[in-house]
């Protein structure tokens, strides 16, 4: 049963956090609107249906929360908690400006709006290129934590971002993250999701994108009990080129719904989007795509493909991938597949000597590298192959 929120927690944490009276308002708002709205049902057909019973919103203990923890290894750009940048007159006017206008509301965003503790502004200077990667590695050491983190990049920026969850024990989390890139500006953000697998992982992002922009999300979903995923690119300026590659291994019952958008919303705009997943022991994967291109989007091109590989006869994929079109002059095509080891291949690599264990794990490994290879970080590489070569086979 949904439970209800009440207000005196919302204005506990607003008045702990020092936050000014218009974010209170949107606290507020959202709060009322939450505990209106009823839990969704997120089937997709009649026999694809997320079970959402690990949802429990009495496991949620707003006011135990980090609230300005973060680990920067790189001071070549703004990274403040909320609460200082909000005594800043130049970095409140920014979040004022951008914080969640380009969020959905839904009851789970709803609820993120409301209740979340830990708020991170991450800004980058026009004409700034930073070489080096920079490093989020955020404290997740409480059994409730809800994060937002805003990133505003200014005009001829060049950054990769790189951020890693990872934590024990039973969590309940939840992240909104909102990047609004300008023009002539190549930013990355990637991540390596790596929770306990008794963590709820509730995750909504969404990307900005202006004219002659390149932006690129990297989405490594290999932890947590259950995972609900939304990324979703905008290109608004023309010329703007979107990349969002996405990997997921599960194991055990875990349990992932997966949604990826691109939104073609001016001419010459180019997406790509990639997801290729394993799935073992009765873990579970529901994964939607989908490229939408604008009346006004003329010249543009959009494609999606989906590989997952499933490693036992309990393991269930439902791989949806959609187009919606609606100008003539593009090009948009999607794809998807759904296969098992090759025994021919496993046959052989057990000729050449190798257990079958060992041999398996060498296929799952290829089946990953062309995915691995479009990471440009060598440590965030090394780092993934390490985790997936501890999943089980």
């Amino acid at each position: 049963m949904t439970q209800i929120i009440k207000e005196e927690i919302v204005r506990d944490l607003s008045r702990n956090l020092n936050e000014p009276r218009w974010l209170l308002d949107i606290r507020l708002k959202a709060l009322d609107e939450f505990n209106k709205t009823k839990m969704p049902e997120l089937k997709y057909s009649m026999s694809v249906v997320t079970d959402t019973s690990r949802i429990n919103f009495n496991d949620v203990n707003a006011l135990n929360q980090v609230t300005n923890s973060v680990k920067l290894e790189n001071d070549n750009i703004i990274v403040l908690p909320f609460q200082e940048a909000l005594q800043n007159n130049n970095y409140s006017s920014l979040i004022k400006k951008y914080f969640m206008t380009s969020i959905k509301n839904n009851k789970f965003t709803l609820l993120h709006k409301a209740i979340f503790g830990r708020g991170i502004f991450v800004y980058i200077p026009k004409n700034i290129e930073i070489n080096d990667s920079v490093h989020l590695n955020l404290n997740l050491e409480t059994n409730t934590q809800f994060d937002t983190v805003l990133i505003v990049a200014e005009k001829n920026v060049k950054a990769n971002i790189i951020q890693t969850k990872n934590n024990k024990g039973k969590l309940f989390y939840s992240e909104i993250i909102e990047i609004f890139v300008d023009d002539n500006s190549k930013v990355n953000f990637s991540t390596i999701q790596n929770l306990s697998e008794e963590t709820v992982n509730l995750v909504t992002r969404k990307s900005n994108v202006s004219r002659d922009c390149n932006f690129d999300w990297i989405d490594c979903y290999l932890g947590s009990s259950f995972t609900l995923s939304d990324v979703t690119s905008l290109l608004n300026g023309q010329g703007s080129v979107s990349n969002n590659y996405s990997l997921f291994f599960g194991a055990n019952k875990q349990n992932f719904d997966l949604c990826f958008n691109t939104i073609h919303n001016a001419p010459n705009t180019t997406s790509d989007m990639l997801t290729k997943g394993a799935l073992n022991n009765k873990s579970k994967a529901i994964c939607r795509g989908l490229v939408r291109i604008e009346s006004n989007a003329n010249g543009s091109n959009g494609y999606q493909k989906e590989d997952t590989l499933l490693l036992s006869k309990e393991a269930e994929v439902d791989p949806i991938p959609n187009l919606e079109i609606n100008n003539h002059n593009v090009r948009c095509t999607h794809g998807a597949t759904v296969s098992q080891i090759d025994n021919e291949k496993l046959f052989y690599l057990k000729s050449r000597g190798l257990e079958e264990k060992d041999a398996k794990r060498l296929i799952v490994d290829g089946f990953f590298d062309s995915f691995i290879c479009k990471i440009g970080n060598e440590n965030i590489r090394n780092e993934l192959r390490n985790l997936i070569g501890a999943k089980p086979i």
